[in-house]
Parts: structure tokens; sequence; C-alpha cells
């Protein structure tokens, strides 16, 4: 199929930045590559910029990055980011400011920015002549930008939820927020009606809205996360320990006493003979330290890695585990990395499932699951799992 439609997609965080929402459209645009689109990226710098042959590599040629904090004949240098070391935290001012904004700000601060970059939108435009504009969300400050955009250049516009909104802890008009309701509804109102699509990853979102919005349901369609293909086709190679002992891993966001408990856990398993380690792929713990000393050499913290090279290590696990921070629960986040862990064909184990995962693995017997475990607990999952 070759549409020879270009699309242009705001996304603030993107490749090789590493993101939920940039992974999610790396692989999509791969796919709408495959389906003759043009894709014309806009985001912002974060301190890493791919290079043309990388994005070759990755993406493919039909995908072109453009940064609107920089000018239009001055983008970055191709660049990695710098690595967060173990345990680092931002400062309790830069905190501090995070959470005032989340009070000040509907839906978030993102839009002062997005707002103020008009003029490079519309420059963006001009050089990508787009058939289609789509924002992703979150950071949800971007749909106004995007919505003025459309009109002004008299395209089709999409919004795309990649979270849960209104009935959301994370971002709705929750606990103080909720001084702002109104102010939610009406943003919400106009992401869910006024674009010509939209497209939602979390079906319980998609249910809610098809519900709250009737007038616009058959605008709306639901795309939730996938794996890569490659994970079947044998295109990833494992990664498997080095020593040969039987790797227990968790990869993405982690939680740093809900990674020092699994730590414990499975020094127990240790100490009654199996040769097992503990692997963590993702952002490091604060309690990285504390891992270490409870495992020794059996703790491999790894940090952040591309997307490739976080699937070889799930490729490469004897246990995955899927262990969510006691703050994220009560959301309605959808795991990305479990879709990616079930493929794998590997035993999981999923512990304080969200509100959406445990809808998810409804339809997933395999799992093993549990909520608010003691290191007892884990440790009699980690048996039953290996």
């Amino acid at each position: 199929m070759n549409t020879n439609r270009t699309l242009m997609l705001i996304c603030p965080i993107f490749f090789p930045t590493r993101s939920v929402g940039g992974v999610r459209w790396t692989a999509l645009c791969r796919l709408l590559g495959d389906r003759g689109w043009r894709i014309t990226v806009v985001s912002r710098f974060y301190g890493a910029a791919a290079s043309r042959d990388e994005i070759d590599r990755v993406l493919g040629p039909h995908v072109d990055i453009r940064y609107v904090d920089h000018p239009a004949d001055a983008q970055p240098e191709p660049q990695e980011a710098p690595q967060r070391a173990p345990g680092d935290t931002p400062p309790t001012r830069s905190r501090l400011k995070k959470t005032v904004r989340r009070l000040l700000f509907v839906p978030d601060s993102a839009g002062r920015f997005w707002n103020a970059a008009h003029s490079r939108l519309i420059e963006e435009a001009g050089r990508a002549s787009p058939d289609v504009v789509l924002v992703t969300m979150p950071p949800w400050g971007t749909l106004h930008a995007a919505r003025r955009l459309s009109r002004e250049i008299d395209v089709p516009f999409v919004t795309e939820y990649r979270d849960s909104f209104m009935i959301d802890t994370r971002y709705g008009p929750h606990g103080l927020r909720a001084l702002r309701a109104g102010a939610f509804r009406q943003f919400d109102r106009v992401g869910q009606t006024s674009a010509d699509l939209v497209i939602h990853q979390i079906p319980t979102e998609h249910r809610w809205s098809r519900l709250t919005y009737p007038e616009t349901r058959d605008r709306m369609r639901v795309l939730t996360n996938g794996f890569p293909a490659t994970m079947l086709e044998g295109g990833i190679d494992p990664i498997r320990d080095e020593q040969g002992r039987r790797s227990i891993r968790c990869v993405g966001a982690m939680g740093g006493s809900e990674m020092l408990q699994l730590a414990r856990a499975t020094r127990r398993l240790v100490d009654e003979g199996q040769d097992l380690a503990l692997t963590l792929v993702g952002p490091p713990p604060e309690t990285a330290d504390e891992i270490s000393s409870v495992l020794g050499d059996r703790a491999e913290i790894v940090g952040r890695v591309r997307h490739e090279t976080a699937i070889g290590y799930v490729l490469g696990a004897d246990v995955l585990v899927n262990y969510i921070a006691s703050h994220r629960r009560s959301s309605f986040l959808l795991s990305t990395k479990m879709f990616e862990y079930v493929a794998s064909g590997k035993p999981v184990i999923e512990i304080n499932p969200s509100r959406s995962d445990r809808y998810f693995l409804c339809s997933l017997p395999g799992v093993l699951v549990a909520s608010d475990p003691s290191d007892d607990d884990v440790a009699a999952l980690l048996r039953r799992a290996l």
C-alpha cells in the first residue's frame, strides 16, 4: 500500500530519548512507513539526538525528527543522553516546583512551552506539508497548540490518549486539583470531542470516554501497546547471565522499596541453594546500594538502555517481574512491559497490578499475581515461577 501521505506527529519526548511514548511511536512510525506514510516528528530536545544514519536504521528513511526548541537551520548535533547514576533523585526544590505546577496549571505546565512555540510549529508544517496532525499525550499541555496548528493549516486533527486523564489520579482533578475540576472537564471535552479521530491506549479510558461523550463515540478507537514482531522472529538476541545463573529480571520503571524486597526474596532462594541473579534494567532505584549489599555480585543494576537492548534482557530472563510501586497501583496505567513479558513466553509475576492491568490479566491465567506481599510471599512466587 502506498498512500504518499505525510503525518505530523507532535510527540514531546521521542527517540532516542527513552520514554514510553517514544517507544510506542518508534514502532508505529515503522509500521506507518511500511504503508507508505512519511512522518515528521516534532519534539523537544532533552539532551539526546539521533544521527540520520541511526534514524534510517531504527525508524526508516521516511521519518524526520525536528526539535522546535532549536531554530530550523540549527538542529542539535547527534548525541547520547547522560545516564542517571543509581540513587540519583531530583533536588527537593525541583520536586516542590513540580508539585506547585501541578496545582497551578490545567492540565499541566507543558502548554506554556508549546503555545509559545506556535511559530516554529507553523514553520515545520510548512516544511512537511502534512495531511494529518496527530498529538500524543501526556504531557497534556500539547493539545491546544496542536489543535490550533491543524486549524490554521486546515488538515484533520487526531488526539491520542496514551494514559487515562479524568479518571486517573495522576492527571485528573483529584486531591487539591479537585478545586479546578471544571477546568479539567472543559479541557477533556476539547480533547475528546474536537478531534477528527481520538485514539485511546487504555481500554478503560476508551469505555469511559464513549459513555461520557456519546456524541463523538463513532470517532473513538482503542489501540493498545504491543510488542516488537522481532521478538518472535529471532531478530533480537537474548542477553543471558554471563555466569550462567538463572536470572530474575525487572525491566522498566521500578520503586526502590519494591526492588529491595525483591532482592531480599531472591537472597532467600540463593541461601536455599539456588544459583540466581537479580537484574534490574531501567532507571536505577534509590535503594541500589542496599540491593547490592543484600545480593553482592548477584545483583546487576544495568540502568537505562535502548529499547531493543531491554528486549534482549527480557528474552534472556528466566523469570520476569512487574512490581508496580504502591503510589501507582491506584492509577489506570496499562503496563507496556506486560505485553513484552507475555510475548517472551517466560514465567511472569505481577505484583500490585494497576486497575487496568487487573482487567488485562483476567485473560492471562498463567501470570502469577499478588498484592501487598510479604518477603515470604515474594519468595514463594519466585519458587513457583522458577
